[in-house]
């Protein structure tokens, strides 16, 4: 194997692996999302929960502040005359 190989494969080895971390955390949100949906409505449920969660999962664990970035407190400092 060239170097000019393992070079392409090390970088396309690094750019893949976020990728595959975005898609097991779908994987989770979508799991989640379907056990939700079981206990609510049943097989139906477990269906429209796993897509729900599949697609608004991030979003909605990022409202809640279990993902995401943290916004840190920033002080506005007021000028008085």
């Amino acid at each position: 194997m060239g170097k000019t190989t393992a070079l392409l494969l090390f970088a396309l080895i690094v750019v893949l692996i976020p990728i595959r971390v975005m898609a097991e955390e779908r994987v989770v949100d979508g799991a989640g999302g379907a056990l939700a949906g079981v206990l609510v409505a049943g097989p139906i449920g477990a269906l429209a929960g796993g897509v729900i969660g599949v697609f608004a999962g991030p979003d909605i664990a990022r409202g809640m502040g279990l993902k995401g970035h943290r916004h840190y407190h920033y002080v506005h400092h007021t000028v008085t005359h």
